[in-house]
C-alpha cells in the first residue's frame, strides 16, 4: 500500500516538476508543444506562465511569438497617465467572422494608448460560463467624455500586420464596466455580452481581417461572376472608386507588393 501510494504521489509532482504547474510552465514550452494558438489555448494552458500573470493574454502571446504584438510598449507608459479606468469585454467581428487572431488597441483623442489587448479563449471564465469566448478583458483608461477609438491589428508576421480602425467610437466613463449584462432584471449583472467592433475592410473579400493573395482571387472571381464560398462581393472594391473593376486587382497587387 505504501508503494502504491508513493508512486501516486509521484506521477502527481510530474508535471509540476516539469514545469506543467503554476506560474513555473515557461511560455516558450507552450509553442513547442502545440501547432496552432488554438490547440494552446484549449486546455487554457496559457495562463500558467508568468507572461500571462504580468501582462495578461497579450503578454502571453508577445513572449511565446504566435503574432507579432505591437503596442504593449506604449500601453504601459501612456496610461499612467490617467487616474481611472473602465473595463471592457470586446469582440472583434469582419464581415461574417469573429476574429481571434488580433489585437485590440484603444486610443484616446491624444493619441495616447490607453488599453491594449487580444481575444482569449475563455476571459475571466466568462466564456466557460456563457460559452462566450474570443473576448478581450480590457481595462481602458482616460478623462470622463474621451471619445475612445479603437485600432485592429492582425497578420502573423511583421510583414503581413495589418492595422485597420474600427467603426464603433465610445466615449469613456470612469469605473463602469461594458460587456456584462443583467438578463433576469435583479440588478445583478450575470451575462457575459461583449462590446462588439466592427471592421469595415475594402478588398478583404475573405474578411480575415487582412490582404493576402486570396482576396486577389476573390475579387477576380467577382469580376468573372463566380459565386465562391466565403467571398463577399460587397468587399470587393478595394480602391472604392464605386465600381469594381482589374483596377481593383491591380492595386491590391501592388499594395501586397510594396507594403
Amino acid at each position: 500500500m505504501k508503494r502504491f501510494t508513493l508512486i501516486c504521489v509521484i506521477a502527481t509532482l510530474l508535471p509540476l516538476l516539469a514545469g506543467g504547474g503554476g506560474s513555473s510552465l515557461a511560455a516558450q514550452s507552450i509553442h513547442e508543444q502545440y501547432a496552432t494558438k488554438a490547440e494552446a489555448c484549449a486546455d487554457a494552458s496559457y495562463r500558467y506562465c508568468d507572461e500571462y500573470y504580468t501582462y495578461g493574454q497579450i503578454g502571453w502571446e508577445q513572449k511565446v511569438g504566435w503574432r507579432p504584438i505591437q503596442y504593449l510598449d506604449r500601453y504601459e507608459t501612456d496610461h499612467r497617465a490617467y487616474n481611472v479606468n473602465m473595463t471592457m469585454y470586446v469582440q472583434v467581428v469582419c464581415g461574417a467572422n469573429l476574429l481571434s487572431d488580433c489585437e485590440i488597441v484603444a486610443v484616446n483623442p491624444a493619441g495616447k494608448v490607453v488599453g491594449n489587448q487580444c481575444p482569449e479563449p475563455f476571459p475571466d471564465g466568462y466564456g466557460r460560463r456563457h460559452q462566450c469566448t474570443d473576448v478581450a478583458s480590457m481595462a481602458v483608461f482616460g478623462n470622463p467624455g474621451d471619445k475612445i477609438r479603437f485600432k485592429i491589428v492582425t497578420g502573423s508576421t511583421v510583414a503581413t500586420l495589418q492595422e485597420t480602425w474600427a467603426d464603433e467610437v465610445y466615449t469613456f466613463s470612469a469605473n463602469t464596466v461594458v460587456g456584462l449584462a443583467d438578463t433576469n432584471g435583479d440588478g445583478r449583472v450575470d451575462a457575459l455580452q461583449p462590446y462588439v467592433l466592427h471592421l469595415s475592410l475594402p478588398g478583404d473579400v475573405n474578411s480575415d481581417a487582412q490582404y493576402s493573395i486570396a482576396d486577389v482571387a476573390g475579387i477576380i472571381s467577382v469580376l468573372n461572376g463566380v459565386d465562391v464560398p466565403g467571398v463577399n462581393p460587397a468587399a470587393a472594391d478595394f480602391n472604392t472608386s464605386g465600381d469594381v473593376n482589374l483596377s481593383d486587382v491591380d492595386d491590391l497587387v501592388d499594395h501586397l507588393l510594396h507594403r
